[in-house]
């Protein structure tokens, strides 16, 4: 399967900011969970990343940030079950909804930061890109 966000963002590649496996796997160690494919095969060629789609932003954490960032902003206390990858640059955080193995993509605002706020954006990375999209 295509996976639409290494097709949007393909001239924003640079090998400087490419991953090995090596490192995707250490972090899936440190979470205690495993990371869903689509989104390793794109933090491993675009690892902490911005830019547009239609009208969203996205910015994308690098791997070697994110466990840090999710602390930093008390994921764990305020939604636990949440996983956060990203976010729109403003007011949204983007993550993963790491309560169950379908690790839905999800949407919730960082201020007043609770799991009953958030929205689902996306089974998968591509739905995520349609998401996007549509906003």
């Amino acid at each position: 399967m295509t996976n639409l966000f290494l097709n949007h963002f393909y001239n924003s590649i640079s090998l400087e900011s490419s991953l090995d496996l090596k490192d995707i796997q250490e972090i899936d160690s440190k979470l205690g969970f495993i990371l869903p494919n689509d989104y390793k095969e794109i933090v491993k060629v675009l690892n902490g990343f911005e830019g547009t789609i239609s009208n969203s932003y996205i910015v994308f954490w690098s791997v070697n940030e994110v466990i840090e960032l999710n602390e930093g902003y008390g994921v764990d206390d305020f939604a636990p079950g949440i996983f956060l990858f990203g976010s729109d640059g403003g007011n949204q955080a983007y993550g993963f909804d790491v309560r169950d193995d379908e690790m839905r993509i999800i949407t919730i605002p960082f201020i007043v930061m609770d799991i009953d706020d958030i929205e689902i954006c996306g089974e998968d990375m591509n739905e995520f890109y349609q998401f996007l999209l549509d906003v």
